[in-house]
């Protein structure tokens, strides 16, 4: 299997090397694709990309389940490869580039539903064939999560592209991640104005994510304000968290002002479910480009001290 933080190509492999790898028929899949990702991520000559898919696709044939897999994934990333500057060198690209994606989809309508198809199997391959060590995709949870809030907090304006975005890619992305029982709950104190809080609720509610927060809301509107709403009961924040832990559901629970606060409850909840969530806090501005805290052990005081600081 082909590993980035290795530094192993395909294509620094000799004819028999990479017949060796692609014969062994455990690797054949993930191998064939590997060779793609080496091919949009490497400046490799057309003869050598010419070679190494000429094998792949020599071994392939004799498995027709596999190699029609192997053809359906090649033909969504190779003609987005011709467009190198689109080709996320990074998993982490779906989010940090989220502006530039939103702005090719806006530009060129005619190609946004293709786009949409090649990120999507994009999330899935790579994390089949690249990552695979659990410490790292905790860590690479906690930056996505904070990077994701900090994207919707700060997005310009909200359209068709935008909804399709989250809804399909930042949801199939926190959606994968799951598969691989890398669950999130992310707890959320900031001060938000009404019409980011708006963004922050429903954009993450298409993403993958519960969205649990205190306040009795019929509908969000958008606006430049700071409305307070009346407050639920806490046991209310409670049910809603143990339930979505229960149908193992990504979690972002948030407090949008100082009208309520649960969040000693809610940290100490984190605290019960570490062993089945990455559990993060976010306390900064939402202009604030400082990350989340990756809550590890025992942070029930956490808020207090933080408070303390202050």
């Amino acid at each position: 299997m082909i590993k980035k933080d290795n530094q192993l190509k395909m294509s620094d492999l000799s004819d028999e090397e990479l017949l060796d790898m692609l014969n062994n028929p455990s690797a054949k899949l993930k191998s064939a694709i590997a060779t793609y990702f080496d091919l949009l991520e490497s400046d490799c000559k057309k003869h050598e990309a010419l070679r190494i898919v000429g094998l792949t696709e020599q071994i392939l044939k004799d498995n027709k389940e596999l190699y029609n897999e192997f053809l359906s994934t090649a033909r969504v990333l190779i003609p987005f490869a011709k467009k190198r500057e689109l080709t996320p060198t990074k998993i982490a690209d779906i989010i940090f580039r989220i502006d530039e994606y939103l702005e090719y989809m806006q530009e060129e309508i005619q190609n946004a539903s293709e786009f949409i198809n090649y990120l999507d199997r994009y999330i899935i391959t790579y994390l089949d064939v690249i990552i695979e060590d659990e410490l790292e995709l905790k860590k690479l949870a906690v930056q996505l999560i904070n990077e994701t809030y900090i994207r919707i907090i700060n997005l310009a304006h909200r359209d068709l592209h935008v909804d399709a975005y989250f809804g399909i890619i930042v949801n199939r992305l926190f959606f994968e991640l799951a598969n691989k029982n890398i669950l999130v709950f992310f707890i959320l104190d900031n001060e938000i104005r009404d019409d980011r809080f708006k963004l922050v609720v429903e954009l993450f509610g298409v993403s993958h994510f519960k969205t649990v927060h205190p306040y009795v809301t019929e509908k969000l509107e958008y606006g430049q304000g700071y409305t307070q709403f009346a407050s639920k009961e806490y046991k209310l924040i409670d049910e809603q968290i143990f339930s979505s832990v229960s149908e193992r559901k990504n979690i972002i629970y948030i407090e949008k002002d100082n009208s309520v606060n649960y969040l000693n409850e809610v940290l100490s909840l984190a605290e019960k479910v570490q062993d089945k969530y990455v559990c993060a806090f976010k306390n900064q501005s939402p202009e604030s480009d400082e990350p989340a805290l990756w809550l590890i052990g025992s942070f029930g005081n956490i808020l207090k001290n933080k408070k303390d600081e202050n």
